[in-house]
Parts: C-alpha cells; structure tokens; sequence
C-alpha cells in the first residue's frame, strides 16, 4: 500500500508515522531488538526500512504474514494464542520469543502491537525476565477468579482435540464453562442425562488425560460442559440459562458465543468455545472475548 499523496505531495500513512515512533523511542531506549506483533506484513515493512542495525523480530497469528516476513529476513514467530488485550498480546509475544531462544533474559524490547489506524497507537518498552515466559497466562488466570492455570489448560488442550475431530467431514463445536458451577446450574436443564453422574471425582476431572477421547465424543452432543473451578465436570449437554441481551461478541460469531459471553457476565466463570464454524478456540470471561487460540498452531 503506497502513502496517499495531496496536492503533489505524500502524506505519510497510520502505519509510516508508527514505524518512525516505534524507532525513534526505540532508539532512545537503546534496545536491543524491536518487535512488531502484527496481523499483516505491512507495518513490519515499514519498520525494517528505517530500523538500521536493530534487530527485528516479528510475531503474528497469521501463517502468511510469517511467511511473507520471514522472506523479508524477518525473525519470525507464530502466534496460537492470540490475547484480545494488546499489552496481553505483547507480554505473550514476549515469553515465546524467550521459549524460542530469539531474546535472553535482560535484553530489552520495543515492541508495538496492531496497526494505529485501527484502535490507536500502541507501543511499549519491555526489558526480557527470567519469568516472561508465563506471564501472558498467568494474567489471564488473575481475571478467571478461583479457576486455576492447570484447569484453564487443559480445558484448552481437550478444546483443540475436538475442534481437530470431524464427524463426517463437518466440524465439531463444544463449550466448557469453568468455576462458579452452582450458579450456572441453577436454572439450566439437561439436554440428555448427565453422563458423569455416577463417576468418581478423579474420573471427570479435565486434569485427567484417560478423558479426553470421552469428552470429544460427548461434544457430538448438544449443550455445555459444566466443571467446577477444580476441574472436575458437573455435567455433559447442559442447556444453559443466560441472556445474550447486555453482551457484545464480535461479528460473524455465533450462538455459542454469545451464550458463553453472557454466562460468564451473569457468573463467576470463564468459558472455553470450540467453534463449529471455524474450528477454532475463543476464550470469555466477564463477557468479553479474551482469547482467541488457532488449534493447529498450538
């Protein structure tokens, strides 16, 4: 995309007045390397035309941005989670780039996340620790009340398996909501009898790997799964009572959505949707979208 021009003369775009920003506080930091987490190639394009000797990394969610920049002697990393909080997607960048050996402890980053024209501009100076590498989840876990990391984890993991499941071609869909189970229950019917009824606890925990293969069967089924914040499961095909009525999701999401995002604002919860649609993982809580995970990335 080339700088629109008035009267003759060009006029510098969102995405060029973000790279000289993002070089210049870069530059004054002294950084060590800069790091553009972005959907598409064009704002890290800009960056490498002025960035000198800076090293630069960039992370994406989309497998051709990394392509097309890696092409570009980019550093590149692809992104399976992707944070809908900007300072949570950057932090997450971060610990892969750190997991991956692309940055070390003590180095510091500029780092810029989106494009400008899109919701503003956004750019931070980070400074590489030893414990970089789980800050973006445990972040996510300070927001999902008492449902601890582990269970937020595995709910994902068993979430990923059946969104990769296909029953006769077409993809399955499924939502887990985690923690504050009384009060989802309370109002909600059963779909189908409680297939976890008559099972010891240890036998319907999401922390147990022999129950994955059950849970992606019994996501054929309609309804929700309901676990505690612990992770043992309540129930399989529960309809759930919530109103969509006060809750946004974004466009082309569907009615699972919305019921998790208005599930987890009436409750104390965090909910886990497979799409049926599109076959990936979208996290809520409070009823927003918090997350949104690519299961053949992760």
């Amino acid at each position: 995309m080339k700088p629109a021009r008035i009267h003759g003369k060009r006029t510098a775009s969102p995405e060029d007045r973000l790279a000289r920003r993002l070089l210049s506080i870069g530059r004054a930091a002294r950084v060590h390397a800069v790091l553009c987490v972005a959907e598409s190639a064009a704002m890290c394009e800009r960056v490498k035309a002025g960035s000198g000797k800076l090293r630069l990394l960039a992370a994406s969610a989309s497998r051709k941005a990394c392509r097309d920049l890696a092409g570009q002697g980019f550093e590149t990393l692809l992104l399976p989670l992707r944070f809908i909080s900007r300072f949570k997607q950057a932090q997450y960048a971060v610990a892969m780039a750190l997991q991956k050996g692309r940055v070390s402890p003590g180095e510091r980053l500029v780092c810029s996340v989106g494009s400008s024209q899109a919701r503003g501009e956004f750019i931070l100076v980070l400074e590489v620790g030893q414990e970089s590498s789980s800050l973006a989840l445990q972040e996510l876990v300070k927001s999902a009340d008492d449902v601890s990391l582990p269970v937020i984890e595995a709910a994902i993991d068993v979430a990923c398996e059946i969104a990769r499941a296909a029953r006769r071609g077409k993809r399955l869909g499924a939502i887990f909501v985690l923690g504050d189970s009384a009060s989802v229950l309370d109002g909600s019917r059963q779909l189908v009898p409680n297939p976890f009824q008559n099972l010891a606890l240890q036998e319907r925990s999401l922390l147990s790997p022999s129950i994955r293969d059950l849970l992606v069967e019994l996501a054929k089924l309609d309804g929700a799964f309901v676990a505690r914040q612990d992770g043992v499961i309540e129930t399989a095909g529960a309809f759930l009572v919530a109103s969509p009525a006060d809750v946004r999701v974004p466009q082309g999401l569907g009615t699972r959505h919305l019921t998790a995002a208005a599930i987890t604002a009436r409750t104390r919860t965090t909910a886990v949707v497979v799409s049926a649609t599109d076959g990936h993982i979208r996290v809520f809580k409070r009823g927003e979208l918090v997350m949104h995970v690519d299961p053949v990335s992760l």
